[in-house]
């Protein structure tokens, strides 16, 4: 209803003042799935200063909900996969046939002509920017990996100022990319650079295995191109897809382990790069680090793999707590999200506060 036509919001305004107002029975709802637009006309309108009851930015569904659209059909392993490419999206969930696998149904509405996914990348695209180039270019940058704002700009050429800004701002108000500010919560000599990450599940799976093969998705009417594309890469795409289906449900996790949620006083990612002078240090990342109050920080690790995860999983830990170099007085809490099953020799260990399955995410 509004697109090119900018007078809308100033009849809206009349109306309200003249005519709706006055109907104690009337809620006017504006809803619009354009999130520059929605916060440049309607947010922050000064036609509707004033004028607001509240506002609700409507986010994907938890992973406890989307599962309901798999009607006890699926496991949570193979539930877990169809988040790890196209999110809580329920747009994306009613186009999934739960009768079918994970496979067949990336590879009927993804990799065979006329396919559902096969032009959402230009349908979501054009729907949010009127001029997709740029856009384009950022979050197929940030598909091959996170990157901070300066380095974006000398990739693309463009200046780290207003107009990058404007991009990256339009980006994570669409929820297309989230950034995040690696500091540690007690000082630590982290990244003070803020890191642009992907956080569209749907655009990052695009670009790495459907864009790339698009002229023979295009021809293909048989199934099977899916695995023949993806092959053995696909466990190395999900190791990194879980860490965020995992901080996307963390509240979850929170609430299985029994974590008082008005405790902690943030949460993300956790990185530090190489530094060049010292051939001994590799950097750092962790998944996930909490800081709680009363000087608990809480490392979270988030595996998926196949295979049982063993008790070499311990010395991996420890480097990361080491290279963190946090104050004594802090106390390191550990806690391992596994996709797949531990041995008896890590659960006898001790080692993790918490060993939780991916069953809490649900």
């Amino acid at each position: 209803m509004a697109s090119g036509r900018s007078e809308l919001v100033s009849l809206l305004k009349y109306y309200w003042d003249n005519h709706w107002k006055k109907n104690s029975g009337l809620t006017l709802v504006i809803c619009g799935s354009v999130a520059s637009f929605m916060l440049r006309h309607i947010v922050h309108s000064k036609a509707l200063h004033n004028r607001k009851t509240f506002e609700i930015k409507l986010p994907p569904l938890p992973a406890s909900e989307a599962r309901l659209f798999f009607k006890n059909f699926r496991s949570d392993f193979e539930i877990a996969k169809f988040l790890m490419v196209f999110g809580g999206i329920p747009k994306y969930m009613e186009q999934l046939d739960p009768r079918l696998s994970f496979s067949d149904n990336v590879d009927r509405l993804c990799f065979q002509k006329n396919g559902f996914f096969v032009n959402e990348f230009e349908t979501i695209f054009k729907e949010q920017f009127k001029v997709v180039k740029n856009y384009e270019r950022i979050v197929k940058i940030l598909s091959q990996k996170s990157c901070s704002k300066e380095d974006l700009g000398k990739y693309l050429k463009i200046s780290s100022g207003g107009g990058l800004t404007s991009y990256v701002n339009n980006l994570e108000q669409a929820d297309f990319i989230k950034v995040f500010t690696p500091k540690a919560p007690f000082g630590a000599s982290g990244e003070k650079t803020k890191k642009l990450v992907l956080w569209d599940e749907w655009l990052r799976f695009y670009f790495i295995y459907v864009e790339p093969n698009r002229n023979i998705i295009e021809l293909n009417t048989e199934p099977g191109l899916f695995y023949k594309v993806a092959g053995q890469s696909l466990n190395n795409y999900f190791g990194l897809a879980f860490e965020k289906l995992c901080m996307k449900n963390l509240l979850s996790v929170f609430r299985n382990i029994g974590y008082d949620i008005h405790q902690i006083i943030g949460f993300g990612p956790f990185f530090r790069q190489r530094k060049r002078n010292k051939s001994n240090d590799e950097g750092l990342q962790i998944d996930i680090l909490v800081h709680k109050k009363g000087q608990v920080l809480t490392l979270i690790e988030c595996k998926y793999s196949t295979k049982p995860i063993s008790s070499s999983i311990i010395p991996e830990i420890q480097r990361k707590i080491q290279f963190l170099k946090a104050p004594r007085n802090f106390t390191i809490e550990r806690i391992l999200i596994s996709a797949g099953e531990v041995t008896a020799n890590l659960q006898r260990s001790d080692y993790f506060h918490h060993i939780v399955g991916m069953e809490t995410l649900f």
